[in-house]
């Protein structure tokens, strides 16, 4: 009997003992055809074929949905549920800041996409298995355009992108055409408290966040303070007396949860004699609809709220879902039941 030698009986088993180890193995990604340029401006070399991607940012999410590349999204984070087309990946992580590593090995991405919340210690492990991992920020709306052309350029999706902007660019000279308008007509510019997420917690001209008051003519009652999220005092924001208070919010809330916020609002002992308290102008938006290519829509609700006899006749539910509908297709407004805002009466 002829007997085989050892070293060619190893090299035939080797790959049986690879699948059984509890290690993953390193991926085997083609060459890399170009250096990828991500948000934070670090050079990331990417692989030829992108055909899975995990996204753990609803913004991000969003903007490959309108780019129409939601069947390369393999895992997703809990946040990103809209357009619903979305849904149908797994979820692999709450956000950026909480990812499961194990769930997004399970899914073999070929790339993975996040914010800044992303543990750089997840990051590293997931670049040594050969999966790069980009980092973007979707809160800033001068900077969607950059992303649509990056990401446009990166997925082959290039036409869809340039037609994304020139919307963009058509949406925000029509705001701004109402926005004087308004002014003209002797709407005075409002003064305005931004809550972010957590009770007294706002924004000032360091962060991006503040564009979004800045592009719908409000004036931020914070926007001199020192750091981008300042924590204001209720004596603060009596002194700076807004005409108008928005609270932004997270998640998937109901009109009870946001309506439940809002009389919060209201009835603090320590703004009652605001402007925006005594006259009811306080507003409940959710934070989705300021990221990436979403951003529009949260600019025509607040400039309702800041000049509403200009916008009587522009209604902002109307512009959402004329802007939904063109992002991510026709009924994508109406099959995704969501609740966008709440003013009350």
């Amino acid at each position: 009997m002829r007997r085989i030698p050892l070293f060619l009986l190893f090299l035939a088993l080797s790959p049986l003992f690879a699948e059984g180890q509890t290690e993953p193995a390193v991926r085997e990604n083609p060459a890399p055809v170009r250096t990828f340029r991500d948000g934070k401006g670090s050079e990331v070399a990417v692989p030829g074929e992108i055909k899975r991607i995990i996204v753990l940012n609803s913004g991000l999410s969003s903007l490959l949905a309108a780019l129409d590349q939601t069947h390369r999204i393999v895992g997703r984070d809990s946040f990103s549920t809209f357009p619903s087309s979305l849904r149908s990946a797994m979820v692999v992580g709450k956000s950026s800041a909480y990812p499961n590593l194990e769930l997004i090995l399970a899914q073999k991405p070929d790339l993975v996409l996040a914010d800044a919340m992303f543990d750089e210690s997840i990051s590293e492990k997931l670049k040594a298995l050969g999966i790069p991992v980009l980092i973007e920020a979707t809160s800033d709306p001068q900077g969607t355009r950059d992303l649509l052309t990056r990401y446009g350029d990166l997925l082959g999706c290039s036409d869809r992108a340039d037609q994304i902007i020139q919307e963009l660019d058509l949406a925000d000279a029509r705001l701004a055409r109402l926005i004087s308008r308004a002014q003209a007509g002797g709407e005075d510019a409002p003064k305005v408290f931004f809550e972010s997420r957590k009770n007294y917690k706002s924004t000032s001209a360091k962060s991006p966040t503040h564009q979004y008051l800045a592009l719908s003519g409000g004036i931020n009652i914070a926007a001199e303070e020192g750091v981008s999220s300042p924590t204001l005092s209720p004596e603060f924001i009596v002194t700076g007396d807004p005409d108008v208070i928005i609270r932004r919010v997270s998640g998937d809330l109901t009109e009870a949860t946001m309506a439940s916020m809002r009389e919060n609002i209201l009835n603090r002992p320590g703004l009652s004699t605001t402007s925006a308290v005594r006259d009811r102008r306080v507003h409940i938006i959710k934070a989705d609809l300021f990221l990436t290519v979403r951003y529009p829509a949260a600019l025509y609700y607040h400039a309702s709220w800041f000049y509403p006899e200009t916008f009587r006749d522009a209604d902002p539910d109307d512009f959402n879902r004329e802007w939904t509908d063109f992002l991510f297709g026709e009924g994508a407004f109406e099959s995704t039941k969501e609740s966008y805002t709440y003013s009350g009466e």
